[in-house]
């Protein structure tokens, strides 16, 4: 079985086994391939995310961030494939962000006190202009300036 966005890395995963409908992977392996597919680092940061699926409203914290996507804590996180309109300001700004994502992952059962419940969204159309806004907010957390 090969394994939808995980790239040259899905190979380690077609000997898992189907469970309930569902496979059975290890959340590490997950988080490992995941950071090796990332096209952008991301940068922990704790933003308020206000965000729909066809039809319900919720709001969390995102706990990090890139150009590519971000990292929703949540107990009901929603299934991989879902569409999501999102809109977040990034810290310390007025600069409010819009976009449509796909939800990538999810974690519903953390097996770690390390790990939270939540999913792991990808950005599906950023501007251009949003793009250089977030970069240019990771910059400056970087540098210590926020």
């Amino acid at each position: 079985m090969k394994f939808k966005n995980l790239g040259e890395n899905a190979d380690e995963y077609s000997n898992t086994t189907s469970k309930n409908q569902g496979i059975a992977l290890d959340m590490e392996q997950v988080a490992r391939v995941m950071k090796n597919n990332r096209r952008h680092d991301r940068t922990p940061v704790i933003l308020k995310v206000d965000y729909r699926d066809v039809d319900k409203f919720f709001t969390n914290f995102a706990e990090n961030l890139s150009e590519g996507g971000m990292f929703i804590s949540t107990n009901r996180p929603l299934n991989p494939g879902t569409t999501l309109f999102l809109e977040f300001l990034l810290p310390n700004s007025s600069l409010r962000i819009k976009t449509r994502a796909e939800v990538m992952w999810s974690r519903t059962d953390p097996k770690s006190p390390k790990e939270k419940r939540g999913m792991g969204v990808r950005f599906e159309d950023l501007s251009q202009e949003d793009k250089a806004k977030i970069n240019h907010m990771i910059e400056r957390m970087k540098k210590g300036l926020q």
